[in-house]
C-alpha cells in the first residue's frame, strides 16, 4: 500500500497570496475611515463628558468650575483652539484663568487624527465655559464641529452642542449642525 503525500503546490500558495493582497487593498480604506470616525467620536464624547463633569462639580461644590481650551494642560489658552486640548478646574479666583487657588480636575491633551474642533465661524468660538453653582454656564450656546484629518470619510464629522442653559450634548451621527 502506497501512501500519498498531501501538500500545497507553489501555484496554490501564489493564488492564495494574490487573493489576500486584493482583499487587503480593498479593506485598508474602509479601516482608515473607521479609525477616523472612531477618533472623532471618542474625542467628541470626551468633551461632552468633561463639560457634564464640570457642571456636576459646580453643583456639588457650590462653586464655579470652568472648562477652557489649553495647549499645555496647565493654563487656559487665550484663543479657542480646542483641538490642542482642554482642562477642567475649580475656578476660585479670576474667571476662566488658572491661578494659585485653583484645582485642576481633568486634563485632555490633543488627540492625534483630529484636524479641528471649531464651529462654522471659528472667530466667534469661546475659549472657556464657566459653570455656576446652579449649573448654568457662562458663556453658553456654542457649537463645536469635530473634523478628522483629511481625507474626511462620509459621516466623519460630529457636532457637540452646548445649550443656552449650559447643557452639552452630542448630535446624532450624520448631523450637519446642532440644529439638524
Amino acid at each position: 500500500m502506497q501512501r500519498e503525500l498531501m501538500g500545497v503546490t507553489l501555484m496554490e500558495c501564489l493564488v492564495a497570496l494574490a487573493i489576500m493582497g486584493i482583499l487587503s487593498v480593498l479593506a485598508v480604506p474602509s479601516f482608515r475611515d473607521l479609525l477616523a470616525r472612531r477618533t472623532v467620536l471618542v474625542t467628541a464624547e470626551a468633551l461632552v463628558d468633561d463639560l457634564r463633569f464640570a457642571r456636576t462639580e459646580a453643583l456639588k461644590r457650590g462653586g464655579q468650575v470652568s472648562v477652557c481650551s489649553s495647549a499645555n494642560g496647565l493654563a487656559c489658552s487665550q484663543s479657542a483652539v480646542w483641538v490642542e486640548g482642554w482642562i477642567v478646574f475649580v475656578d476660585g479666583g479670576n474667571t476662566a484663568v488658572v491661578d494659585g487657588s485653583d484645582e485642576i480636575l481633568r486634563v485632555q491633551t490633543r488627540q492625534s487624527g483630529m484636524a479641528s474642533i471649531a464651529s462654522n465661524n471659528p472667530a466667534n468660538d469661546k475659549s472657556s465655559f464657566s459653570f455656576r453653582p446652579l449649573g448654568m454656564a457662562s458663556p453658553a450656546s456654542q457649537s463645536f464641529k469635530f473634523t478628522p484629518v483629511a481625507p474626511v470619510p462620509a459621516n466623519g464629522e460630529r457636532w457637540v452642542c452646548m445649550s443656552s442653559q449650559g447643557r452639552p450634548r452630542l448630535a446624532l451621527a450624520g448631523a450637519t449642525s446642532c440644529s439638524s
